[in-house]
């Protein structure tokens, strides 16, 4: 066997190297002089980095000024607004539970001003939002609470109001929404509740056979 080969190794270079990566990390820029010992690899590997880095940036100040959007309109009652701001930060942002949950608050807040069709369709998009919001996070025990509660919301203020009148008792509704309070009463270990819901879908099946 030959002797062995030496093989050149510039640490100083090494360590500059590592030092503009995490510089031009850091600052979100690669200078002139960061460029000096890179490689046209590892150059190119940055900037890919970095133009990836800016891209999760910018989405993720658009995710939050949509939802501080979404959180302010909320409070100031514009439930229209709300809806329209959290519905994009959930376009924005499909994984985050924070956002769908407010989203499926803000539905349900508009249903309440509504009577009738309106009523329904927001109610819907509002049951609709909390049921991703608990697919995301099948424990989160508020979620659960307040998709309970959204189940059995009445009718819009401008409506009767009465308890009946929920969205989970209209008739072309009713089987299938008291069947899931019953489902989500049951995960709440809130059995008593959870039967009289499946009872009560059972019978509204009935009626409508």
């Amino acid at each position: 066997m030959s002797d062995p080969t030496n093989v050149s190794f510039d640490l100083q270079a090494s360590q500059k190297t590592a030092q503009a990566t995490q510089q031009a990390a850091e600052s979100g820029q690669l200078t002139k002089e960061m460029e000096r010992g890179l490689t046209a690899e590892q150059k190119a590997a940055l900037e890919k980095t970095l133009k990836e880095r800016e891209g999760q940036l910018k989405q993720h100040k658009e995710l939050n000024d949509a939802f501080n959007a979404g959180m302010a309109a909320m409070g100031d009652k514009q439930y229209d607004q709300a809806v329209q701001s959290l519905t994009k930060a959930s376009e924005i942002g499909p994984t985050e539970l924070a956002v769908w949950a407010n989203l499926a608050d803000a539905y349900m807040k508009l249903a309440s001003t509504k009577t009738g069709a309106e009523f329904d369709a927001n109610a819907q998009k509002g049951l609709d939002s909390y049921s991703k919001a608990i697919e995301l996070k099948p424990e989160d025990a508020a979620t659960h609470n307040n998709y309970a509660l959204a189940l059995v919301q009445p009718e819009g203020s401008r409506g009767p109001g009465r308890a009946d009148q929920g969205r989970a008792a209209r008739p072309n509704h009713a089987g299938k929404n008291y069947y899931n309070l019953g489902a989500v009463l049951t995960n709440a270990n809130q059995s008593d509740a959870a039967v009289d819901a499946f009872q009560k879908a059972n019978r509204r099946r009935s009626e409508l056979r």
